[in-house]
């Protein structure tokens, strides 16, 4: 998945105690994230803000149990 806002690829960044988790800068990017992720795919996640995108994006937290390489290739076939 490209960033519209951006241009850039949407990587997968790993915390080491909150687990994977990607940042989101555009408003629709987000919704059509949100929409695959809750009617396509089912995968939880919580939505938080960024200071980075306060208006417009947010940071997606996936958990300790989600495995990072398997969430990027979902976000790669979106």
């Amino acid at each position: 998945m490209i960033d519209t806002m951006t241009g850039e690829k949407i990587q997968v960044c790993l915390d080491p105690e909150q687990g994977p988790f990607v940042r989101v800068a555009g408003l629709e990017d987000c919704k059509r994230l949100e929409y695959l992720l809750d009617a396509e795919y089912f995968v939880p996640y919580l939505k938080m803000k960024s200071p980075d995108f306060s208006a417009t994006g947010g940071v997606y937290c996936f958990g300790t149990v989600a495995d990072p390489l398997k969430l990027q290739v979902l976000l790669d076939g979106m």
